[in-house]
């Protein structure tokens, strides 16, 4: 019940941002990948090691007017994702979903951005196991990471990237299934 009630709130702030035009002035659309460098070990001895392949779509979450002597800033974003599964080195299964979540961003200078997020979202997966039950479930991410100016509105994303998968004991089994990824992507900046 309480994921489900952080996903509506989640849902909730988005849907204000989208009725609210004027933070609509600064959009950022990209890629990124994510590969899992520490694994949970399921039950039947053998290790979860998902490959997040994700599109990424976020937006101002405040006036922009104005705002030029201000380092930091909120960005919602979202994130719609295919993951093929690797269990033990073998490509097994599939996951999908979306998630959605805000950003905070901390101008260093005029081409680096460090900044720290939190997210969460719906998402399926395929796989069998004793630790989770297949199908439905929700994706909560803790993220830290770095924004390089590549050229003009074109930067590289670099990020730390922990992710907790489970159902909210809608289903049992439900211990959750825990990652840590290395992010790298490509991001555009459009004002």
């Amino acid at each position: 019940m309480k994921k489900l009630t952080t996903t509506t709130l989640f849902l909730l702030i988005a849907f204000t941002c989208f009725a609210q035009r004027e933070r609509w002035q600064q959009h950022e659309v990209g890629f990124t990948i994510s590969i899992s460098f520490i694994n949970e070990k399921l039950s039947e001895g053998t290790y979860y090691q998902p490959v997040l392949l994700k599109g990424l779509y976020g937006w101002h979450m405040g006036k922009t007017a104005n705002i030029d002597n201000r380092n930091g800033h909120f960005i919602g974003y979202l994130e719609p994702q295919i993951n093929p599964v690797f269990v033990s080195g073998q490509l097994i299964d599939l996951e999908f979903g979306c998630n959605f979540g805000i950003r905070y961003e901390h101008q260093i200078n005029m081409a680096n951005k460090l900044y720290a997020a939190i997210g969460t979202g719906p998402h399926y997966t395929t796989i069998d196991t004793k630790k989770q039950h297949r199908g439905y479930l929700f994706s909560d991410n803790f993220i830290a990471g770095w924004y390089h100016q590549l050229h003009g509105p074109i930067y590289s994303n670099v990020q730390y990237h922990f992710r907790h998968i489970s159902n909210a004991n809608l289903m049992k089994p439900n211990q959750g299934i825990d990652n840590h990824f290395v992010t790298l992507g490509v991001s555009r900046f459009i004002e």
